[in-house]
């Protein structure tokens, strides 16, 4: 594997190893499931290299290592699936992405919903609940007296929403995916007029927003 700078040069080599998908800032994932940044080197390692079908549904793995890859894959990039587009033949094509945006300040959620109205997602639970009760009802995402907190929970929910959302789409070339912010770079940081080490959200093509109620 070898990549190069706009001027043609070589930038870095990786030996045996082939690119597969394109990732923020500049990184590559390659066949092997190693991932590199922009200057080649070896960042982590995929345990299954995400594979898409033309529907783009399912990638093999845990739901954590699949939205782990997600969340590294930029929104803009011609080359978000290995094989370059859903249909693998190599070329590099800018998909359609939606993103779930989970509304709150906890676990698992993005950030607060009040700039667009809308009312941030309480991760509530009460046994038995009913309409005299309800109110009653405690965060589950959080420890509580004689109960752990059970983000595994909220885990297979966001996991149910997004595989929701990804059917209603499976027939067209539509990525799905959580937004996640992720550590920006010192360009990007400065270029919107944060802190090096800023939070960024990517911008999707379109953006579902999960509000509570």
């Amino acid at each position: 594997m070898t990549t190069f700078t706009s001027a043609g040069s070589t930038l870095w080599t990786g030996p045996n190893d082939t690119p597969q998908i394109a990732t923020l800032g500049g990184g590559v994932i390659g066949a092997s499931g190693s991932t590199y940044d922009p200057n080649g080197n070896v960042t982590g390692q995929v345990a299954n290299l995400l594979i898409q079908s033309w529907k783009g549904t399912y990638g093999i793995g845990s739901v954590k290592s699949f939205y782990a890859l997600l969340a590294n894959i930029e929104s803009d990039s011609y080359t978000a699936v290995a094989g370059g587009n859903f249909t693998g033949n190599g070329t590099g094509q800018h998909l359609a992405t939606i993103g779930l945006f989970w509304c709150g300040t906890g676990y698992g959620e993005v950030g607060a919903c009040s700039g667009v109205g809308a009312p941030d997602v309480q991760w509530r639970y009460l046994q038995e609940v009913n309409s005299d009760n309800f109110g009653k009802a405690v965060d589950f995402s959080v420890t509580q007296p004689n109960s752990p907190a059970h983000t595994d929970w909220v885990d297979s929910i966001q996991a149910a929403a997004l595989d929701a959302v990804t059917q209603a789409f499976v027939q067209f070339p539509v990525t799905v995916r959580r937004d996640t912010p992720r550590q920006g770079s010192a360009w990007e940081c400065i270029s919107s007029l944060q802190l090096p080490g800023c939070s960024i959200i990517d911008k999707d093509t379109d953006r579902v927003y999960v509000l509570g109620v």
